[in-house]
């Protein structure tokens, strides 16, 4: 599911973002606001996480704020609002994906770290692809140009990252030896 999210992030947000009325630079702007805070935050939320040693928390919490995030573009105006939430949204997308790959690691059988890697990778790959075309075929039928066309994708597709957020906590987390 974390990489199913990016199904409707990748293609929507720089559109959704030019129909809100920002220019190319500003667009550029925000999405490199999330690349810029993550530079400063990732590493502070990895060294939290592996001081407590537990991902599942934090899986959880980054999901509801990227859920949040995303949520609120249809109610946003201005690239400052915009930049904000991307930031945030982007932030918490990047720490669940390179999460992602810390737990498959953790879940693997000794020597079967790469395989299982390998099938995360692929079975998100489809996800991605899924929520791509599910996400087109909601739109089809509206048509049209606009932001008002495409607000239905960060209506709906923002919803999986609750989905995200509960799958957190089904998803053993075994911990270090000390």
């Amino acid at each position: 599911l974390t990489t199913s999210v990016t199904g409707f992030l990748q293609p929507f947000v720089p559109i959704y973002l030019l129909e809100a009325g920002l220019s190319k630079s500003q667009i550029g702007l925000v999405a490199a606001s999330g690349a810029a805070m993550a530079f400063l935050v990732q590493p502070v939320l990895g060294r939290l996480s592996d001081r407590l040693d537990v991902r599942r928390p934090f899986v959880a919490a980054m999901a509801f704020i990227a859920a949040f995030a995303y949520l609120s573009f249809p109610y946003l105006h201005g690239a400052g609002a915009f930049l904000f939430m991307v930031a945030l949204g982007a932030n918490a997308t990047m720490y669940m994906q390179g999460v992602g790959g810390v737990l498959v690691g953790r879940l693997a059988q000794r020597g079967k770290g790469g395989t299982t890697y390998a099938a995360y990778r692929v079975w998100g790959s489809i996800a991605y692809i899924f929520v791509a075309l599910a996400v087109g075929l909601i739109l089809k039928p509206q048509g049209g140009h606009g932001r008002a066309a495409i607000d239905l994708v960060f209506r709906v597709g923002p919803l999986i990252f609750f989905g995200v957020a509960a799958l957190a906590y089904w998803l053993p987390d075994p911990k270090k030896p000390l």
